[in-house]
């Protein structure tokens, strides 16, 4: 190989040398302008979360005071309105002893039955604020000492529903939970079952163990359709035209049993009636 081919080759490799040193630098200027532009998009990102955080923050600020706001309004509606409720209760209770006019005596009688209605929305107002607004309690709880209480309590109203109530206790362990909210969901589901049974016999079984318990209320009335039983756990939703109630009473039994973590669900019976299943965690578990 002469000097002549040894020059040309040489240029050659210089070129070659030349062409990846473009390239390099092509690609090196077209990574550094990429580089910009993802700086340039994080920076934007970052406003923008910044933004959002600012935007969540402030929605959340606003959903807290709303929440509050409706608190108060549960709060101060179910003790302010049981003053003149109770003043017209009383009032009613003078009168009914001195007339003897049967009309009157319907008139008052039906006013009792109004007063009434309006004592439950209020008491189920007053529930709504407790189980939001307060903390569980984790106590050994008493069902057959609740479930009487409850029995009494509304027997006020009911005049045969201790009668009409039979229940059954099946394994009977030591059970933690918070007796209050427990009042609460029985107070609500018994209710329920004793107004649409029409004074037929109400089963009530509890079956507890060392993990959860399971409550049974069974009724034998009119059941539930298909199509609303989506909708029975709803606010203010009634779902049946014998409904005498305000459509709380399912809706605060399920704020309570979601309060302590369990889960509450119904079935039609053999009997064409209901079926209203609870289980609840035992605290006892630690669970």
């Amino acid at each position: 190989m002469n000097v002549s081919d040894l020059e040309k080759k040489n240029r050659n490799l210089l070129e070659q040398l030349q062409s990846q040193q473009d390239m390099f630098i092509q690609t090196n200027n077209y990574l550094a302008d990429i580089k910009k532009e993802l700086e340039l998009s994080l920076k934007e990102i970052s406003i923008l979360n910044a933004e959002l955080e600012n935007q969540v923050l402030e929605r959340t600020k606003e959903l807290d005071y709303a929440n509050q706001e409706l608190k108060t309004l549960l709060y101060r509606t179910s003790h302010d309105f049981r003053s003149p409720v109770a003043s017209l209760k009383g009032l009613l209770n003078i009168i009914q002893p001195f007339s003897s006019d049967p009309t009157f005596n319907f008139a008052i009688q039906n006013s009792f039955e109004m007063i009434r209605r309006q004592e439950n929305l209020f008491q189920n107002l007053r529930n709504i604020h407790l189980i939001k607004d307060g903390h569980s309690n984790n106590e050994r709880t008493n069902f057959q000492e609740l479930i009487n209480k409850v029995l009494q309590k509304l027997s006020s109203s009911y005049l045969n529903i201790k009668q009409k109530t039979k229940i059954i206790y099946l394994e009977n362990h030591e059970f933690k939970t918070d007796d209050s909210l427990i009042e609460i969901i029985l107070f609500n589901i018994l209710e329920n079952a004793y107004i649409f049974s029409d004074g037929s016999e109400i089963l009530v079984s509890l079956d507890c163990n060392n993990e959860e318990i399971l409550l049974k209320v069974e009724d034998q009335g009119e059941g539930i359709p298909d199509a609303v039983h989506k909708n029975i756990y709803e606010m203010f939703f009634r779902g049946s035209v014998n409904s005498k109630g305000n459509g709380l009473g399912l809706y605060v039994a399920k704020t309570a049993v979601t309060k302590l973590k369990g889960t509450i669900n119904c079935f039609p019976s053999e009997n064409n009636g209901t079926i209203f299943e609870i289980k609840l965690p035992n605290k006892k578990t630690g669970i």
